[in-house]
Protein backbone atom coordinates (compact mmCIF):
# COMPACT_ATOMS: atom_id res chain seq x y z
CA UNK A 1 0.00 0.00 0.00
CA UNK A 2 1.39 3.55 -1.00
CA UNK A 3 1.07 6.11 1.24
CA UNK A 4 -0.20 9.41 0.24
CA UNK A 5 2.04 12.73 -0.08
CA UNK A 6 -0.22 15.12 1.00
CA UNK A 7 2.62 17.63 0.47
CA UNK A 8 2.92 17.05 -3.36
CA UNK A 9 -0.89 17.20 -3.73
CA UNK A 10 -0.94 20.21 -2.22
CA UNK A 11 2.29 21.87 -3.86
CA UNK A 12 0.91 20.62 -8.01
CA UNK A 13 -2.68 22.74 -6.04
CA UNK A 14 -0.81 25.57 -5.82
CA UNK A 15 1.33 25.23 -9.17
CA UNK A 16 -2.07 24.71 -11.08
CA UNK A 17 -2.88 28.44 -8.89
CA UNK A 18 -0.44 29.84 -9.84
CA UNK A 19 -0.45 28.99 -13.65
CA UNK A 20 -4.55 29.76 -13.77
CA UNK A 21 -3.38 32.99 -11.71
CA UNK A 22 -1.08 33.79 -14.72
CA UNK A 23 -2.89 32.96 -17.63
CA UNK A 24 -6.51 34.01 -16.61
CA UNK A 25 -7.22 36.43 -18.80
CA UNK A 26 -6.67 34.16 -21.77
CA UNK A 27 -8.72 31.21 -19.86
CA UNK A 28 -11.52 33.63 -19.48
CA UNK A 29 -11.29 34.47 -23.11
CA UNK A 30 -11.37 30.91 -24.25
CA UNK A 31 -14.17 30.29 -22.15
CA UNK A 32 -16.16 33.30 -23.42
CA UNK A 33 -16.04 32.80 -26.66
CA UNK A 34 -16.62 28.89 -26.30
CA UNK A 35 -19.93 30.02 -24.09
CA UNK A 36 -20.78 32.17 -27.40
CA UNK A 37 -20.61 29.20 -29.67
CA UNK A 38 -21.99 26.43 -27.36
CA UNK A 39 -25.11 28.79 -25.72
CA UNK A 40 -27.77 26.40 -25.50
CA UNK A 41 -25.64 23.23 -24.44
CA UNK A 42 -24.19 25.22 -21.28
CA UNK A 43 -27.75 26.22 -20.62
CA UNK A 44 -28.82 23.38 -20.87
CA UNK A 45 -26.12 21.42 -18.72
CA UNK A 46 -26.76 24.08 -16.17
CA UNK A 47 -30.39 23.30 -16.34
CA UNK A 48 -29.73 20.03 -15.76
CA UNK A 49 -27.07 20.23 -13.22
CA UNK A 50 -29.35 22.51 -10.80
CA UNK A 51 -32.39 20.03 -10.87
CA UNK A 52 -29.17 16.94 -9.90
CA UNK A 53 -27.67 19.35 -6.99
CA UNK A 54 -30.49 21.08 -5.37
CA UNK A 55 -28.40 21.15 -2.30
CA UNK A 56 -25.24 22.29 -3.48
CA UNK A 57 -26.63 24.72 -5.84
CA UNK A 58 -28.25 26.56 -2.54
CA UNK A 59 -24.66 25.92 -0.87
CA UNK A 60 -23.13 28.18 -3.53
CA UNK A 61 -25.63 31.08 -3.90
CA UNK A 62 -25.78 31.44 0.13
CA UNK A 63 -22.10 31.72 -0.20
CA UNK A 64 -22.11 33.97 -2.90
CA UNK A 65 -25.13 36.19 -1.41
CA UNK A 66 -22.66 36.35 2.01
CA UNK A 67 -19.37 37.20 0.61
CA UNK A 68 -21.55 39.79 -2.15
CA UNK A 69 -23.91 41.14 0.00
CA UNK A 70 -23.59 44.96 -1.10
CA UNK A 71 -24.20 43.73 -4.59
CA UNK A 72 -26.91 41.33 -3.75
CA UNK A 73 -28.85 44.28 -2.39
CA UNK A 74 -28.39 46.57 -4.68
CA UNK A 75 -28.66 44.12 -7.15
CA UNK A 76 -32.44 43.37 -5.56
CA UNK A 77 -33.45 46.67 -5.68
CA UNK A 78 -32.44 47.51 -8.90
CA UNK A 79 -34.97 44.30 -10.30
CA UNK A 80 -37.68 45.82 -7.70
CA UNK A 81 -37.72 49.34 -9.24
CA UNK A 82 -37.38 48.34 -12.65
CA UNK A 83 -39.99 45.21 -12.49
CA UNK A 84 -42.34 46.86 -9.61
CA UNK A 85 -45.56 45.76 -11.24
CA UNK A 86 -44.25 42.27 -11.23
CA UNK A 87 -42.87 41.84 -8.10
CA UNK A 88 -45.85 44.06 -6.10
CA UNK A 89 -48.22 41.33 -8.08
CA UNK A 90 -45.95 38.35 -6.97
CA UNK A 91 -45.70 39.96 -2.96
CA UNK A 92 -49.46 40.26 -2.90
CA UNK A 93 -49.97 36.73 -3.91
CA UNK A 94 -47.25 35.28 -1.90
CA UNK A 95 -48.87 37.67 1.34
CA UNK A 96 -53.00 36.10 -0.06
CA UNK A 97 -51.46 32.61 0.06
CA UNK A 98 -49.30 32.50 3.53
CA UNK A 99 -52.62 34.35 4.97
CA UNK A 100 -55.08 31.52 3.67
CA UNK A 101 -53.01 28.98 5.12
CA UNK A 102 -52.76 30.49 8.22
CA UNK A 103 -56.41 31.24 8.78
CA UNK A 104 -57.33 27.67 7.24
CA UNK A 105 -55.38 26.07 10.37
CA UNK A 106 -56.60 28.53 13.31
CA UNK A 107 -59.91 28.47 11.82
CA UNK A 108 -61.17 25.32 10.55
CA UNK A 109 -63.87 26.59 8.33
CA UNK A 110 -62.19 30.04 7.19
CA UNK A 111 -64.81 32.19 9.61
CA UNK A 112 -64.54 34.89 11.91
CA UNK A 113 -64.85 32.61 15.31
CA UNK A 114 -67.15 35.26 16.98
CA UNK A 115 -69.59 36.21 13.98
CA UNK A 116 -69.15 33.70 11.44
CA UNK A 117 -67.48 36.36 8.74
CA UNK A 118 -65.96 34.46 5.78
CA UNK A 119 -64.94 37.32 3.77
CA UNK A 120 -60.92 36.37 3.57
CA UNK A 121 -60.14 40.44 3.69
CA UNK A 122 -61.78 40.82 6.91
CA UNK A 123 -60.33 37.81 8.76
CA UNK A 124 -57.40 39.11 11.13
CA UNK A 125 -55.39 36.46 13.79
CA UNK A 126 -56.28 37.20 17.26
CA UNK A 127 -53.59 36.73 20.37
CA UNK A 128 -56.13 34.56 22.61
CA UNK A 129 -53.89 35.37 25.51
CA UNK A 130 -52.09 38.99 25.39
CA UNK A 131 -49.40 40.12 23.12
CA UNK A 132 -47.12 40.73 26.15
CA UNK A 133 -47.12 36.70 27.17
CA UNK A 134 -45.46 35.65 23.57
CA UNK A 135 -42.71 38.32 24.00
CA UNK A 136 -43.99 39.97 20.44
CA UNK A 137 -43.19 42.84 20.06
CA UNK A 138 -45.44 46.09 18.61
CA UNK A 139 -45.10 45.47 14.71
CA UNK A 140 -45.28 42.21 14.95
CA UNK A 141 -48.70 42.02 12.37
CA UNK A 142 -49.67 40.96 9.09
CA UNK A 143 -46.53 39.59 7.41
CA UNK A 144 -44.49 38.73 9.67
CA UNK A 145 -47.10 37.33 11.90
CA UNK A 146 -48.09 34.88 9.19
CA UNK A 147 -44.57 34.06 8.74
CA UNK A 148 -43.78 33.57 12.04
CA UNK A 149 -46.26 31.34 12.68
CA UNK A 150 -45.86 28.80 9.85
CA UNK A 151 -42.47 28.68 10.57
CA UNK A 152 -43.33 27.84 14.16
CA UNK A 153 -45.40 25.03 13.64
CA UNK A 154 -48.88 26.70 14.02
CA UNK A 155 -48.51 27.50 18.29
CA UNK A 156 -51.54 27.41 20.10
CA UNK A 157 -52.94 30.68 21.90
CA UNK A 158 -54.25 32.13 18.47
CA UNK A 159 -57.95 32.36 17.02
CA UNK A 160 -59.30 33.82 13.60
CA UNK A 161 -61.44 37.22 13.83
CA UNK A 162 -63.26 39.72 11.75
CA UNK A 163 -61.14 42.56 12.11
CA UNK A 164 -64.60 44.22 13.78
CA UNK A 165 -64.23 41.74 16.81
CA UNK A 166 -60.39 42.01 16.85
CA UNK A 167 -60.72 45.70 17.15
CA UNK A 168 -63.50 45.41 19.80
CA UNK A 169 -61.75 43.33 22.07
CA UNK A 170 -58.79 44.96 22.05
CA UNK A 171 -60.86 48.32 23.16
CA UNK A 172 -63.30 47.01 24.81
CA UNK A 173 -62.13 43.48 26.57
CA UNK A 174 -64.99 41.73 24.86
CA UNK A 175 -66.81 41.49 21.35
CA UNK A 176 -70.28 43.04 21.36
CA UNK A 177 -71.32 39.73 19.44
CA UNK A 178 -70.83 38.26 22.97
CA UNK A 179 -73.33 40.57 24.65
CA UNK A 180 -75.71 38.70 27.23
CA UNK A 181 -78.89 38.77 25.78
CA UNK A 182 -81.75 39.82 28.54
CA UNK A 183 -85.53 38.17 28.14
Amino acid sequence: MTEIDYQFIAKRRAQKRQEYLKHRNAYLRRAKVYYQKNKQKCKTQAIKWNREHPRRRKEIISKYRQKNIFQTRKKAEQLRFINKDEYNKYARDRYAKRKLIVMMHYSKNGKCQCCGESTIEFLTIDHITQRKLLNHLRGFSGRKLYDWLIQNNFPDGFQVLCFNCNFAKWKMGRCPHQRVVIT
